[in-house]
């Protein structure tokens, strides 16, 4: 169910890019940002999902939890960073651009969704 979600906002993140409403030229840092936001999904549901459904064996296990691990950090981190470049954008004058939004949204995707199981669950432990 989360792989179909979150193939379902990388879809829906790359159909918003290409489109080029409120599009404005993007720094080389913003580029590389926007490039490298995918990763952080990546990390934390794709590639755990597709090593544990091609049977994955009990010692990946640990690898697996470390990547989804990092994959939640990085997150976190890309979101500070985003939000940075945004903050930096707007003091430029600049018009906000959608894609370097939408890449904000899904670099932290995996953080929201940590933060939202925290929330259902820590209160009542």
């Amino acid at each position: 169910m989360i792989v179909g979600v979150v193939l379902l906002a990388l879809l829906a993140f790359a159909v918003f890019s290409l489109q080029s409403w409120r599009a404005s030229a993007l720094s080389q840092v913003e580029r590389l940002y926007l490039l490298m936001s995918g990763v952080p999904v990546i990390l934390t549901f794709l590639l755990p999902a597709a090593v544990s459904l091609r049977g994955g064996a009990a010692p990946t296990r640990a690898w697996l939890n470390g990547a989804s691990q990092a994959g939640v950090a990085l997150s976190a981190a890309m979101f500070v960073a985003g939000l940075y470049l945004l903050w930096k954008r707007q003091g430029r004058a600049e018009s906000m651009d959608s894609r370097l939004a939408l890449a904000v949204l899904l670099a932290s995707l995996p953080m929201l969704l940590l933060g939202v199981v925290l929330l259902l669950y820590l209160p009542w432990t």
